[in-house]
């Protein structure tokens, strides 16, 4: 079974008993029993992760990264290059876990690292690397 029906049907699942039209779970201390399997309950998994990018100085990017979790009030903390980012006017991160960088310079180049948690279980984390390039001046801009 693949780890993004099981998450989806996990959370779907209450703290009893429920079922759909594919899986039958039962929710007992603190574990999930689907299809026989032991899943812990708490842990999140990354559905989505960020891609490599390369942008152009000035340009507008937007790094993805998408986690389940049960329960699923996760929340994304990021990194670049080892150091927390903190929303700032160019730096934003959404509720959906993207990280977007309004107008990226030479100096947001480097390792950017999602970290997403609700709180229980393990924290998963994935990473990208963000590559700038340095905008090319037209005849205008230099006379």
């Amino acid at each position: 079974m693949e780890i993004k029906t099981f998450v989806k049907t996990l959370i779907a699942c209450s703290q009893k008993v429920c079922c759909d039209e594919v899986v039958l779970c039962q929710y007992s201390r603190r574990r999930v029993y689907v299809y026989g399997a032991v899943y812990a309950a708490g842990n999140t998994y990354i559905m989505v992760r960020p891609r490599n990018t390369t942008a152009t100085e000035g340009s507008r990017v937007k790094l993805s990264c998408q986690a389940e979790a049960f329960p699923n009030n996760v929340t994304y903390d990021w990194l670049h290059d080892g150091r927390t980012v903190s929303p700032t006017g160019r730096k934003t991160v959404y509720a959906d876990g993207s990280l977007v960088l309004a107008s990226v310079d030479v100096e947001d180049a480097g390792w950017y690292t999602c970290r997403p948690t609700n709180g229980l279980g393990l924290t998963p984390e994935a990473r990208a690397y963000l590559n700038v390039t340095c905008k090319l001046a037209t005849s205008r801009e230099i006379y």
